[in-house]
């Protein structure tokens, strides 16, 4: 027996297989476990800035004064991934770093249940160079994106 598959057809198994491969857009109250958090905090007002780069590319700002939740916009999912990977080759685990000064900065993995954070802004403190780096590549990502500024 001949199948034959008119244009239409066609036309709407193209998109529900384009559709599949979409990945999942999420929400500041729906964020999946893997997460790359970092940031900065202190101050004269003790105001923490958290931006989170999620595994898809999103970017999300949240800033603990007014406690706002903000969509930044995306990056490629290959980025996102090449930054993840990145960020476990750093093995936070097992440097976490606690040397926090008036004004300090963080770099923090959460895979599932497991969160390794280095916080540090202590003048006396000597960081490790590749989380420092690691961090300034996070923000120069940020500011590559348009209309934001830090």
């Amino acid at each position: 027996m001949k199948t034959n598959l008119y244009p239409s057809q066609l036309l709407l198994l193209a998109l529900l297989v384009l559709a599949s491969c979409k990945s999942q857009r999420y929400t500041p109250a729906q964020m999946p476990d893997n997460q790359v958090i970092f940031g900065d905090g202190g101050g004269f007002t003790g105001a923490v800035t958290r931006y989170i780069l999620l595994e898809n590319g999103q970017l999300f700002k949240h800033y603990s004064l007014d406690d706002s939740m903000t969509d930044l916009g995306s990056i490629s999912k290959r980025e996102a991934r090449a930054y993840f990977k990145e960020i476990e080759n750093l093995q936070l685990a097992q440097k976490q770093i606690s040397q926090p000064g008036n004004v300090y900065y963080f770099l923090e993995y959460r895979s599932g249940d497991q969160t390794a954070r280095s916080t540090w802004g202590d003048v006396d403190y000597q960081l490790d160079p590749s989380v420092l780096e690691m961090h300034q590549k996070l923000l120069a990502q940020l500011r590559q994106m348009k209309g934001i500024a830090k």
